[in-house]
């Protein structure tokens, strides 16, 4: 998957998809990384989401009660982040079996699964 990063002009970045585009507006660069690194850590929150929804789904299962909460540490005094946590609180009333699944279902997300199998990440500089 491609991702092609414009900058069109005054505070904005744009990321163009094959099958749409994704803007998003920055402001002045800061140390905690502003609204992209927001945007990317809701986004590892919202796909181990969707895969706790596909579960509940797939089996008629109640969403009512149910809560995943992400926590991001970052190393004191730096931008680097070095803990993800993701908290999946289930109602009482949940079987210990749909408790176990649950778990592996935001543990088999495959946003989550590049933070414990990270990919090798290369950075080259190329003309025009």
């Amino acid at each position: 998957m491609d991702f092609h990063v414009t900058f069109p002009g005054g505070e904005r970045t744009e990321v163009r998809l094959a099958s749409g585009e994704l803007a998003v507006p920055r402001g002045p660069r800061d140390r905690s990384g502003g609204d992209g690194f927001r945007i990317f850590l809701a986004s590892v929150a919202t796909n181990a989401g969707d895969w706790v929804l596909g579960y509940c789904r797939s089996r008629e299962l109640p969403v009512a009660g149910l809560r995943l909460v992400q926590r991001a540490r970052r190393e004191p005094g730096s931008d680097r982040l070095v803990a993800l946590e993701l908290e999946l609180r289930v109602p009482e009333e949940l079987s210990d079996r749909h408790r176990r699944a649950l778990l592996r279902a935001v543990q088999l997300c495959p946003v989550v699964r590049a933070f414990s199998q990270p990919p090798e990440v290369s950075v080259r500089l190329q003309r025009g």
